[in-house]
């Protein structure tokens, strides 16, 4: 992570810290027609940056489809929707690895950082 990187993460503290503004910061980089599931969207990233903190290595967090949903109260369908969000607007990689099928996660804080800038700039 580069130097302002660090600096907008410890300005910023984690994304969960302004969840009123992350579904309409969601929303602006977004399509309309992709509007819907933004709540879970903000949800979910709220979630994966709490483990990326925890992270052993910073990087990637695994977890089960229902796992996840236990954990944020999410259904199937609306974990699938965030997921797909996030991916597109770039903040999100994923990678399904073993049997049963776990999913994996990585922020990709840069992205989410920089936008985040941009975001509360304007």
């Amino acid at each position: 992570m580069d130097a302002d990187a660090r600096h907008w993460f410890k300005t910023l503290g984690p994304v969960a810290a302004f969840p009123r503004r992350l579904p309409a910061f969601l929303e602006s980089l977004l399509p309309v027609e992709d509007s819907r599931g933004l709540l879970a969207a903000a949800h979910l990233l709220s979630q994966l940056v709490y483990w990326h903190k925890r992270g052993a290595n910073g990087e990637w967090t695994y977890k089960r489809d229902v796992d996840m949903m236990a954990e944020t109260g999410l259904t199937r369908h609306e974990l699938l929707r965030a997921k797909h969000l996030l991916v597109k607007t770039h903040f999100v990689n994923i990678t399904h690895r073993g049997l049963p099928r776990t999913t994996w996660y990585r922020v990709d804080m840069i992205n989410l950082l920089n936008a985040a800038k941009r975001f509360t700039d304007e």
